[in-house]
C-alpha cells in the first residue's frame, strides 16, 4: 500500500473507532545493503485493550503511562476471537535507539486527561439506530402490501363499520377464526377441512367462481407513507448537525442556489481542514521526521546541526501537509479570486495550485515550459498571461443582477 492509502485507512479507522495505533518500523526494500526507510503498519484502535480487560493505576484503556502521565507502552489484543485472546505489551519508544515505534493517534472529542479517542458517530448513534429501524419498517410494510392479498367477505364477517376496509373486519370478527371455540365445540378439524376445500390460489389468467354469499375485497394500500421522506430528511438534518457537516454535503445533493451550495462546501471544507491538519500532525509528521533522520544518518542528505541542535532539527523537519482540492462549483470565480490573492501578496502560486486543482506548482510550471516550447516549434500560438487576463475580464454570461436572481430561483 502507498503512503496515501495508509493515510486514508488510518483516517477512516480513527473516525469510526476514535483512535488507531501507528506502528513505524524500519525496512530495507532493496536488500540488506540498501537504504533504510520507515515502514508503516496500521493497527485498529479496537485492538488496544487493557490486560484481562481491567484498568489499573498506570494502565487505562490499554494505554500505559508513567508517573508524569506520559505514554510509555500500549497493550494490543492478539487472538483468534474476541473471547479468546491475549495482550502483548509494546513500548512507545525503542529501548536502544529511543526511536518512536508505536504512536497512538486519537481523534474526535477528547477531553484533558482522556487517553482514548471517541468516535464521531457517538454523537448521532441514537438517531442512526432509529432511522435504520424506521426505514426497515417502512420498506417491509411496502413489500408486504405490494403482494396482492385477497380477503373473502361472507355474511358472518360482513363490514359493520362502514369503512369498507377488510382489515377492520378481520380485527372485529377475530373470534370467527378461533377454531377452538365455535358454539362451545372444538371444530378445529372441521374448519381445517373446509378451509382447504375453499382455499384459492392466484396466477396469471386464473378465474375462480366464488361460493354464494362470498365477496372478494382487496385491502387498502397505505404504503409507502407520503411523509416518509419529509421525516427522514428532518432526521438527516439532525445527523448533519451532530457530525458538523452541512446537510447538502452529507447527502451530496446540491439542489439549492449557487450561494447556498458554495457556502455549504466552504463550511464543510473549513471543518475538514481543521481535522486533516490535526491528523497530519499526529500521523504523518512522525513518519516524515524519521524519514529525514534516516536519510541524514545514511549520508544521503546533509542537514547541519540536525543531531546537535533540537531547534535546527525542528526547522529541517518542518512541513506543510495539504489535503485534496476543494470542490469548485464555479471555477472561473475561484481562479479570479486566486489571481487577486497572488497579486495582493496574500497567497502563493504553489498554495493556489494545490488548493484549486491539487497540483504541484513546480511540476506544472516545468510542464508548461515544455509544452510552450513544443508549441513554438510547431508554430502554434501560445496563450500569454495578458491574453488570460483579458479572457477572465470578459463577461462570463451572467451579470450581478442575473446572479442575484438566480440565487433566488435555483441552481445555476
Amino acid at each position: 500500500m502507498s503512503f496515501g492509502s495508509l493515510q486514508r485507512e488510518a483516517y477512516r479507522n480513527a473516525l469510526s473507532a476514535g483512535d488507531m495505533l501507528e506502528h513505524i518500523k524500519l525496512a530495507r526494500p532493496f536488500g540488506n545493503r540498501g537504504t533504510a526507510y520507515p515502514q508503516i503498519q496500521n493497527i485498529a484502535g479496537q485492538s488496544i485493550i487493557s490486560p484481562n480487560n481491567s484498568d489499573t493505576d498506570t494502565i487505562n484503556g490499554g494505554v500505559e503511562c508513567d508517573a508524569s502521565g506520559c505514554e510509555t507502552a500500549y497493550h494490543i489484543a492478539i487472538g483468534k476471537s474476541p473471547y479468546d485472546f491475549r495482550t502483548q505489551r509494546v513500548t512507545r519508544y525503542g529501548a536502544r535507539s529511543g526511536r518512536l515505534q508505536y504512536n497512538l493517534v486519537t481523534f474526535g472529542d477528547v477531553i484533558p486527561g482522556q487517553r482514548r479517542g471517541r468516535s464521531v458517530l457517538l454523537r448521532i448513534a441514537n438517531q442512526l439506530i432509529q432511522i435504520d429501524r424506521y426505514t426497515e419498517a417502512e420498506i417491509v410494510k411496502a413489500v408486504i402490501q405490494s403482494n396482492i392479498t385477497l380477503f373473502l367477505e361472507t355474511a358472518e364477517n360482513a363490514d359493520t363499520t362502514g369503512s369498507n376496509d377488510p382489515m377492520n373486519n378481520l380485527k372485529e370478527n377475530s373470534d370467527i377464526w378461533d377454531r377452538s371455540n365455535v358454539n362451545g365445540q372444538n371444530t378445529e378439524t372441521i374448519q381445517t377441512e373446509e378451509t382447504q376445500e375453499q382455499q384459492l390460489s392466484f396466477g396469471p389468467g386464473f378465474i375462480w367462481k366464488l361460493p354464494t354469499g362470498v365477496k372478494a375485497n382487496l385491502p387498502e394500500s397505505k404504503a409507502p407513507v407520503t411523509q416518509f421522506w419529509d421525516f427522514l430528511q428532518a432526521q438527516l438534518k439532525v445527523v448533519s448537525m451532530g457530525v458538523g457537516i452541512p446537510y447538502e454535503v452529507l447527502l451530496k445533493c446540491f439542489n439549492s442556489n449557487y450561494s447556498a451550495s458554495q457556502a455549504a462546501i466552504q463550511s464543510a471544507a473549513r471543518g475538514w481542514k481543521i481535522a486533516t491538519d490535526e491528523f497530519a500532525y499526529k500521523y504523518n509528521q512522525p513518519v516524515y521526521e524519521q524519514f529525514i533522520e534516516m536519510l541524514v544518518r545514511q549520508g544521503i542528505i546533509e542537514c547541519e546541526g540536525f543531531f546537535s541542535d533540537p531547534i535546527r532539527r525542528l526547522a529541517w523537519c518542518s512541513s506543510i501537509w495539504k489535503g485534496p482540492a476543494m470542490l469548485n462549483i464555479d471555477p472561473v470565480k475561484n481562479v479570479k479570486a486566486s489571481i487577486l490573492a497572488i497579486e495582493s501578496g496574500l497567497s502563493t502560486r504553489e498554495i493556489e495550485a494545490k488548493r484549486l486543482y491539487d497540483n504541484k506548482f513546480d511540476a506544472v510550471i516545468e510542464k508548461i515550459g515544455t509544452e510552450n516550447k513544443r508549441m513554438e516549434d510547431l508554430n502554434i500560438p501560445v496563450y500569454t498571461s495578458s491574453a488570460l487576463l483579458d479572457a477572465l475580464a470578459t463577461d462570463d454570461g451572467l451579470d450581478e443582477e442575473d446572479q442575484n436572481s438566480n440565487d433566488d430561483g435555483g441552481t445555476k
